[in-house]
């Protein structure tokens, strides 16, 4: 009996401030120790409200690079539309784009030393109509986006041909308004029911003035196709 005892009271020394109560009865002269277990509750997951229907703007930087890594831009961009559902948003952007390569020099070309040259704005200005497809309905989304419209770069450049006394031929300005396209694979981070973080990969498709010399006084003007990879990183709100 003694033995029992002072088992009981062992046990009852170290388990106390644990999550085990023990409850004490006597039956028959002896004690009986009665232990009950309470499990610690998990807290819940924080929800996200669902994605809310209307006005959304976005705001992003981007960084391109030639696909042959022969030229560097920088650009940042606002994006204003409408956020259909979950799944589906249209809006338009309009954005400031850096050429690292671009020039704002006078082109003179005095003799057929070259074939052909880029003419390449140092600034320019996209405009576009811009859509995403969203997947899933969690809080981490991956979309599809498209963009397509045109650059118009600044300030106009001028191609002046000359001869070969320096006498000035012909001065004609440049068509600086070229064609845009962008498609891209995104991943959408939602805080809110309304604003989130998203990173864009894709490829930004854009003309490029060019000049093609026939001969040491005439020159024809064209846009070549040109691919950049882009990165982006933006918020929409």
């Amino acid at each position: 009996m003694k033995r029992i005892l002072i088992l009981a009271l062992f046990f009852a020394v170290l388990l106390p401030g644990s999550d085990i109560f023990a409850q004490n009865k006597v039956q028959g002269g002896m004690v009986v120790r009665k232990l009950t277990y309470h499990k610690k509750e998990k807290k819940p997951k924080k929800q996200i409200p669902p994605v809310k229907p209307g006005f959304q703007q976005s705001v992003t930087a981007a960084f391109m690079m030639g696909i042959d890594a022969d030229c560097y831009r920088g650009e940042i961009d606002y994006i204003a539309g409408y956020r259909f559902n979950n799944n589906f948003y249209v809006g338009a952007g309009i954005g400031l784009n850096y050429d690292i390569e671009g020039e704002w020099d006078y082109y003179s070309t005095e003799t057929l030393d070259f074939y052909w040259m880029e003419l390449r704005n140092m600034y320019s200005i996209p405009i576009y109509a811009h859509a995403r497809a969203y997947l899933g309905k969690k809080r981490c989304q991956p979309f599809f986006a498209f963009s397509a419209g045109a650059n118009i770069g600044f300030p106009t450049l001028t191609l002046g041909i000359m001869d070969s006394d320096g006498h000035q031929l012909v001065a004609e300005p440049v068509n600086n308004v070229t064609y845009l396209f962008e498609p891209a694979f995104g991943l959408d981070v939602r805080l809110t029911s309304r604003v989130s973080i998203n990173l864009l990969i894709g490829f930004n498709i854009h003309g490029v003035p060019r000049i093609r010399m026939s001969d040491p006084t005439h020159a024809q003007i064209y846009q070549k196709g040109e691919c950049d990879a882009v990165i982006k990183l933006g918020c929409t709100f």
